[in-house]
């Protein structure tokens, strides 16, 4: 740090007020960088698009509709979640081994139903033709990716090419060691 610079003491006190992860500045959420689907936030999307008020029922209806329907699975991997971390706690392996089971199978039914569901398809079906347009001149837009919370293939967060990152509390099988490296195979005991 330059020692003529003026504003430095009190720039160095915000950035360490701020603490770690605070990127942003007083618009922004802690740790996050630009908006969650592009460059203009989660409405990137809609950029350019003036919806009419029936337009918009219909989306914070479709929207809604798809919240009541992840609610209890969201729920349910929430109570997932605490469970293994009790049973991780508590070294209790089968509490561990059921809560990671439930917790497989919520994420599993919830993933799917993502998937059925297209946002792009219901914000298409409500657009008028125009609107469409600009839809797809937003979506083809060099700043704008198609991921959701958790990456998709090729996104920032993906881990390319290599096996899923393992979760936490759940050991990873080892890999079998050659007779050649073992020293107790070949050990004669004349040590």
């Amino acid at each position: 740090m330059r020692s003529d610079n003026a504003d430095g003491p009190r720039r160095d006190a915000v950035r360490r007020d701020r603490g770690p992860g605070m990127r942003g500045g007083r618009d922004r959420a802690p740790g996050r960088g630009v908006g969650l689907r592009g460059p203009d936030g989660p409405r990137g999307l809609l950029r350019g698009i003036t919806l009419s008020t029936d337009q918009e029922k219909a989306l914070r209806a479709n929207q809604a509709r798809h919240l009541l329907s992840t609610k209890p699975l969201m729920l349910e991997m929430m109570s997932a979640r605490t469970d293994e971390q009790l049973a991780r706690l508590n070294g209790d392996q089968k509490a561990l081994d059921a809560a990671s089971a439930r917790l497989s199978t919520s994420r599993t039914r919830l993933d799917s139903l993502r998937s059925t569901r297209s946002s792009t398809t219901e914000l298409r079906a409500v657009l008028t033709p125009e609107q469409q347009t600009l839809l797809d001149r937003n979506l083809s837009s060099p700043g704008f990716r198609r991921s959701g919370p958790r990456g998709a293939a090729g996104s920032p967060g993906a881990r390319s090419g290599r096996d899923p990152a393992p979760r936490r509390g759940i050991e990873r099988p080892s890999r079998p060691r050659s007779d050649s490296l073992d020293d107790s195979a070949t050990s004669t005991g004349d040590r």
